[in-house]
C-alpha cells in the first residue's frame, strides 16, 4: 500500500523527470498529460477554425476517391477509442487532476480531425500541414506516455487501449501523408510535385526523387524539369513590387529596399521560424555531449540500460531534427532569395522596356544590374537572417560557456569586441568599393555583348584580335578596380575566422590562468570537449555575422545603382501613350476565322496619324532630326516612306510610335501596333516561339504567315525545323532569315497597324517579290483585312502599289507626299530612281533564290554532336578538375592541409593532462596557441591568394 501511495504521489507531481521520486527513467504522468498530451490538442483546436475559414473559401480541387472515405473511417475509429479512454481514466488508480480532461480533449481531437481531414482532402492540393504536424508530435508524445502506462502497475487494460489509440493514430498519419496528385481535377494535374507535396515530403525532399531517378536514367533537359511554382513566377512578383514601389518612390532613403521587403514579407517571415527552431536544436548539442561524456566516465544512473537508450534516442532526435529543420530553413531561404532575384530582375527590365528607344538602346546598364548587382544582393541575402539569429546564439553560447569555464568565457567576448570594431570599419568602406567594381563590370559587359552580338561583322572586318585585346584590357582594368574590394573580402574573412582559430586559445588561456591562481588543477576531457563544442557555436555565428553585416552593407550600393537606374529621367515613359491591349486572334485555336480590324478613333476619325508642324529629336532638348513634319495617314492604307539612307525614315517611324520626343500638333498611333525594326531583335528561343511571341497559337494562321514570309525552305533546311533555337541575337540564322522571322512575328500578331522599317533590304529579288505579293500586295495577308501599313524603304520598286507616298529629303524635311500619281514626277524622286537602278544592277549579279541562298548559308548541324555533349555531361571531364587543381599549386595546397592540424592536437593535450595531472599544460597550451595563430595566418594567406592572386591567372 505504501508503494502504491508513493507511486501515485510521484506520478501526481509535475516532475518532469520521474527519477527524482522513483528509480524509473521516465517522465511523470502529470507532466506527460499536461504538456505532451494537452499541448498538441490545444494547438489543434485553436488552429481548426482559422484553417476551416480559409478552406471554405476554396473550390473543390480533388475528385472522389476511396482515400477520403478511409480517412473518415479512421477518424471515427479514433474517436470511439478516445471515448473508451475517457471511461477508463475516470476509474484509473493513478489518475491525476488532468487525466480525464486530457482524455476528453482526445475526443474533441477526433471530431476536429474528421472535419478538417475531409475539408482539407477536397479543397486543398496537398496533404494537410496542420494534421501532419499535429500527428507527428502527438505520435512521439503518445509513444512516451504509452511506455509509462505499460511500466506502471495495474494499468494494463488502459495501456492496451492507449496502444490501440496510438496504432490508429499511426494509420491516420500514413493516410494523411499520401499525396493527392493522381486524383486532382484536370486543371491542376500539371502542378509541380513540390506544390502538391505535404510538409513531410518537403521536409525530406521526397518530391525530388522522381527528378533524380529521371536524371539517373537519362540526360535531363529543360523540358524535363517541373513547372515553376506560381509564387515564384516573375509576373506576379513584379506586380507586387511595382505596387509597393509606387507607394514609396521618392519618399526617403532606401525606398527600393522597403518596397522589396514589403512585397516579399511573407516569404521572409516564413524563413525566420525554422531559423529560430534551429537555434534550439543547436544548443541542445552541448548538453547532449556533456551527458554522453559523463555517462562514459561512469555516471550511468540507477538504470544504465534505459539511460543509454535514452541518450541514443536523444542523439537521433537532435541531429535528425537539426537536419530536417535546416533543410526547411535553407529551402525557405532560397525560395525567398529566388523571389528577390525575380522581383529585382523583372523590375529593372520592365523599367528598361518602359524607356523610349533612345534611352533603351544601350542595354548594358540593365544587363549589369540584372547580372552583377542582383547577384550581389542575392548573395548578401543568404545570410540575412543570421544578422538577428547570430547575436542570440552568441549570447546563449557565452552563458553556457560560463557554466563550463567560469572566467574563461570572457575570451570569446574579447574576440567579439576586436572583430566587431574591424567589421564596422569594413562596413563603411565596402559599399563604395563594390559600386566602383560594378561600374567597371558594366563597362566590360557592354563592350563584350556588343562584340558578341556582331561577331560575324567582327570576323569579316578582321578586327577579332584587336577587339580581343580591348576586352582583355577592360578585364585587367576591372581586376585593378576590384583589388580594393577583394582586399576587404580578405580582411573580412580573416576577422571571420578569428573566433574559431584564436577564440579557443584566449578562452582556454584565461580559464587555465584562473584555475592556477585559485586552486590549481587541469581541465577534464568532458569540460574541454563540451567547451570546444560551445566555442564552435560562438565562432560559427560570429564568423557569419562578421561576414554578413559588411556584405549586406555592400549590397546597399547595388540597391542604390538600381534606384538610380529606375529613377533616371532618361527612363521616363514614352512621349505618346498607346493602348496596350491587343485583339485576340479568335475565341478558339481550333477554329480559324480572320477578323477585320477597326482602327480606334480619337479627335480625327478619318486618319490614324496626324502630325502638324512636328519636329522629332533623339533626346528632348536636342536639335531635331526632322523638322516641319506635316503628315496624315488614313486608316486601312499602305503608306510608303521613301528616302536615301540616313534621311530620317527610322526616326520618323519611332516618332510615330511614341519612342522619340515629338513637338507640334500630334496624333500618333494609339491602337494595337506591330513593329518590325530595321535591326532585328530575337529572343534566345526557337524560331516558332519567336514568331508566336506573346500571341496565342493558331496553327493555321501560323502556317499561312510562315509561307507568306518565305520561311518554308529555310525551316526545311534547319536541323530542327521551326524548333531550332536561334541563339543569342539570332546568331544561328543568316541576316535574311532573321529579317523574315522578325517580319513574320509582326504579321502573326495581327494588329490594326503594322509598321515595317526597311525589312526587305538585303533580300534577293525573288524573295522580295514573294513577300510583297503574299504580305503587302493587294491580296496579301495584311492588306485583305483592313490593316494600316506604314512601310519605310529606300527602294522604289514597289512605290506604285502604295496608297500614300511620303518622300523624305536629305535636310530632314518631307520633300513631297501624296499618291504615286501625284509624286511620280518629283525631281527628288527621279534622283532616287537613278540611284536605285544602279543598286539594282549590282544586286542582280548576286541574286539567287531563297532556297539556294539560305541553304548555302545554313548547313545542317553535324550528327552526333548532341550525343557527344550528353556523354560529356554524364561522365564529366577530368581534365577540367585537373586544370583547377594545378592552378592551386603545391605550396598553397600544402599550407591548407597544415592548417587542419590544430584541431587534432587538442585530443593529445587532454589525454596527456589526464595522465600527468596537468604538469605539461603550459607546453601544450603554447604549442596549441602557435598552431592556432599559424592556422589563421594560413587561412588569411589562402584567402588572399584566392581573392587577389588567383583571378590574375584566369584573366586570359
Amino acid at each position: 500500500m505504501d508503494n502504491f501511495t508513493s507511486i501515485a504521489d510521484c506520478e501526481g507531481s509535475f516532475g518532469p523527470a520521474a527519477s527524482a521520486c522513483s528509480d524509473r527513467f521516465d517522465f511523470t504522468l502529470l507532466f506527460e498529460q499536461s504538456l505532451l498530451n494537452i499541448g498538441p490538442s490545444a494547438a489543434l483546436l485553436l488552429a481548426l477554425p482559422l484553417r476551416l475559414q480559409q478552406l471554405l473559401r476554396q473550390r473543390r480541387k480533388v475528385l472522389r476517391h476511396p482515400l477520403n472515405a478511409a480517412k473518415i473511417v479512421t477518424c471515427v475509429t479514433f474517436g470511439v477509442i478516445q471515448i473508451a479512454l475517457v471511461s477508463l481514466w475516470a476509474q484509473a488508480p493513478f489518475a491525476n487532476r488532468v487525466s480525464v480532461a486530457a482524455a476528453v480533449l482526445g475526443v474533441l481531437d477526433a471530431l476536429a480531425l474528421g472535419v478538417l481531414s475531409h475539408t482539407e482532402h477536397v479543397r486543398s492540393i496537398r496533404p494537410s500541414t496542420i494534421i501532419c504536424v499535429y500527428l507527428v508530435f502527438s505520435l512521439a508524445f503518445d509513444a512516451v506516455q504509452c511506455r509509462t502506462l505499460w511500466l506502471l502497475p495495474g494499468l494494463q487494460k488502459l495501456a492496451a487501449v492507449f496502444t490501440a489509440s496510438l496504432t490508429v493514430k499511426l494509420a491516420m498519419f500514413m493516410l494523411e501523408v499520401q499525396g493527392k496528385r493522381r486524383f486532382l481535377i484536370a486543371a491542376l494535374r500539371n502542378l509541380s510535385p513540390e506544390t502538391t507535396s505535404g510538409i513531410i515530403g518537403r521536409g525530406f525532399f521526397w518530391w525530388l526523387n522522381g527528378l533524380m531517378t529521371r536524371g539517373f536514367k537519362a540526360t535531363l533537359s529543360p523540358a524535363a524539369l517541373y513547372d515553376i511554382d506560381e509564387g515564384l513566377k516573375s509576373e506576379e512578383l513584379l506586380q507586387r513590387l511595382l505596387q509597393q514601389w509606387d507607394q514609396r518612390k521618392g519618399k526617403g532613403k532606401y525606398a527600393l529596399i522597403k518596397a522589396l521587403f514589403s512585397s516579399t514579407k511573407k516569404a521572409c517571415i516564413a524563413t525566420a521560424f525554422p531559423r529560430l527552431v534551429l537555434i534550439g536544436f543547436k544548443f541542445a548539442q552541448p548538453f547532449l555531449i556533456n551527458r554522453i561524456i559523463t555517462y562514459v566516465d561512469g555516471d550511468k544512473g540507477s538504470d544504465p540500460k534505459s539511460v543509454a537508450y535514452g541518450l541514443i534516442t536523444a542523439t537521433a532526435m537532435i541531429y535528425l531534427g537539426t537536419a530536417i529543420v535546416n533543410g526547411f530553413y535553407q529551402h525557405k531561404l532560397y525560395r525567398f532569395i529566388t523571389m528577390v532575384r525575380g522581383s529585382l530582375a523583372s523590375f529593372v527590365l520592365s523599367k528598361n522596356l518602359d524607356a523610349n528607344a533612345a534611352a533603351a538602346g544601350d542595354s548594358s546598364a540593365a544587363l549589369t544590374l540584372v547580372s552583377a548587382d542582383v547577384r550581389n544582393i542575392c548573395r548578401s541575402f543568404e545570410t540575412l537572417h543570421e544578422v538577428w539569429a547570430n547575436p542570440v546564439e552568441i549570447g546563449i553560447a557565452i552563458w553556457l560557456l560560463q557554466r563550463q569555464l567560469g572566467l574563461g568565457s570572457v575570451g570569446p567576448a574579447i574576440t567579439i569586441i576586436v572583430c566587431t570594431v574591424g567589421m564596422s570599419k569594413l562596413g563603411q568602406l565596402m559599399p563604395p568599393a563594390m559600386k566602383l567594381w560594378s561600374e567597371n563590370i558594366q563597362t566590360r559587359i557592354t563592350v563584350t555583348s556588343e562584340v558578341l552580338g556582331s561577331i560575324k561583322e567582327t570576323k569579316m572586318l578582321g578586327m577579332t584580335e584587336f577587339l580581343q585585346k580591348v576586352i582583355q584590357d577592360l578585364r585587367i582594368t576591372e581586376l585593378v578596380m576590384a583589388k580594393k574590394y577583394r582586399a576587404m573580402i580578405t580582411y573580412m574573412n580573416v576577422l571571420g575566422n578569428c573566433p574559431s582559430m584564436v577564440g579557443p586559445v584566449v578562452t582556454f588561456g584565461i580559464a587555465l590562468l584562473a584555475q592556477r591562481i585559485n586552486a590549481g588543477g587541469s581541465l577534464s576531457i568532458a569540460t574541454v570537449f563540451t567547451s570546444l563544442s560551445i566555442i564552435d557555436m560562438i565562432a560559427g555565428p560570429l564568423a557569419l555575422l562578421i561576414s554578413s553585416v559588411p556584405s549586406l552593407l555592400a549590397s546597399l550600393g547595388s540597391f542604390e545603382r538600381i534606384e538610380d537606374f529606375v529613377g533616371n529621367d532618361h527612363l521616363s515613359q514614352s512621349t505618346t501613350t498607346m493602348e496596350q491591349s491587343r485583339p485576340t486572334p479568335s475565341e478558339s485555336d481550333a477554329g480559324f476565322e480572320m477578323q477585320t480590324f477597326s482602327t480606334k478613333a480619337s479627335s480625327d476619325r478619318d486618319h490614324v496619324v496626324v502630325v502638324e508642324d512636328g519636329s522629332i529629336s533623339i533626346k528632348a532638348g536636342e536639335t531635331p532630326i526632322l523638322q516641319n513634319v506635316n503628315l496624315r495617314i488614313p486608316p486601312s492604307t499602305l503608306t510608303i516612306l521613301i528616302g536615301r539612307v540616313g534621311s530620317g525614315k527610322t526616326v520618323l517611324l519611332r516618332g510615330l510610335l511614341g519612342e522619340l520626343p515629338m513637338t507640334g500638333s500630334i496624333k500618333t498611333l494609339d491602337g494595337g501596333v506591330a513593329y518590325c525594326a530595321q535591326t532585328t531583335w530575337l529572343t534566345t528561343s526557337t524560331v516558332k516561339e519567336n514568331i508566336i511571341a506573346q500571341s496565342p497559337l493558331n496553327q493555321e494562321w501560323y502556317d499561312k504567315v510562315v509561307h507568306a514570309c518565305a520561311l518554308l525552305p529555310d525551316l526545311a533546311n534547319l536541323s530542327n525545323g521551326d524548333g531550332t533555337v536561334v541563339g543569342s541575337k539570332g546568331q544561328s540564322l543568316s541576316g535574311g532569315q532573321k529579317q523574315r522571322v522578325a517580319l513574320a512575328r509582326a504579321v502573326y500578331a495581327r494588329k490594326s497597324v503594322l509598321v515595317v522599317d526597311d525589312a526587305l533590304s538585303g533580300l534577293d529579288s525573288s524573295t522580295q517579290n514573294h513577300i510583297w505579293d503574299n504580305v503587302f500586295g493587294q491580296n496579301g495577308l495584311v492588306r485583305r483585312f483592313g490593316t494600316t501599313i506604314i512601310l519605310a524603304t529606300h527602294s522604289l520598286s514597289y512605290l506604285k502599289y502604295g496608297d500614300h507616298i511620303v518622300i523624305l529629303s536629305d535636310d530632314g524635311k518631307i520633300a513631297n507626299q501624296g499618291t504615286f500619281a501625284a509624286v511620280r514626277h518629283s525631281a527628288y524622286l527621279e534622283t532616287l530612281s537613278i540611284e536605285d537602278n544602279k543598286h539594282s544592277k549590282n544586286d542582280e549579279s548576286g541574286t539567287s533564290t531563297p532556297e539556294n541562298s539560305e541553304k548555302s548559308k545554313k548547313p545542317k548541324a553535324p550528327e552526333g554532336n548532341d550525343k557527344e555533349l550528353d556523354l560529356l555531361r554524364k561522365a564529366g571531364d577530368t581534365t577540367l578538375y585537373w586544370y583547377y587543381l594545378r592552378s592551386i599549386g603545391w605550396l598553397y595546397g600544402s599550407l591548407g592541409v597544415l592548417g587542419m592540424f590544430g584541431d587534432c592536437f587538442v585530443r593529445s593535450w587532454t589525454e596527456n593532462d589526464a595522465k600527468t595531472g596537468g604538469a605539461d599544460t603550459g607546453m601544450y597550451f603554447g604549442v596549441y596557441a602557435g598552431m592556432s595563430v599559424g592556422g589563421l595566418f594560413i587561412i588569411g594567406l589562402n584567402i588572399w591568394y584566392d581573392a587577389l592572386e588567383e583571378p590574375k591567372r584566369y584573366k586570359d
